[in-house]
């Protein structure tokens, strides 16, 4: 979170997000219905394609019955 706020303070674009109730890890893909990792994912993208770094429209797919995280709930979001 400092690294995070020392990012902002100079301008610099930063987005910093903590998956709740996880442990080192919880966003390995190791397990396919796993959604904490196609959350990792989804925002990875967002912000690559939100800052020009990738064009054209999100690739990640997520597999059927895989839930979305909801903010507050599911994670904290400091943007």
């Amino acid at each position: 979170l400092d690294f995070h706020q020392s990012l902002k303070a100079l301008d610099c674009d930063s987005e910093f997000y903590v998956g709740k109730g996880g442990k080192h890890g919880l966003c390995n893909g190791r397990n396919a219905f796993n959604p904490y990792f196609y959350w990792s994912l989804e925002l990875i993208d967002q912000f690559l394609v939100q800052h020009g770094i990738l064009g054209g429209k999100s690739l990640v797919t997520r597999p059927q019955g895989v839930r979305s995280l909801e903010s507050g709930r599911d994670y904290e979001s400091f943007l």
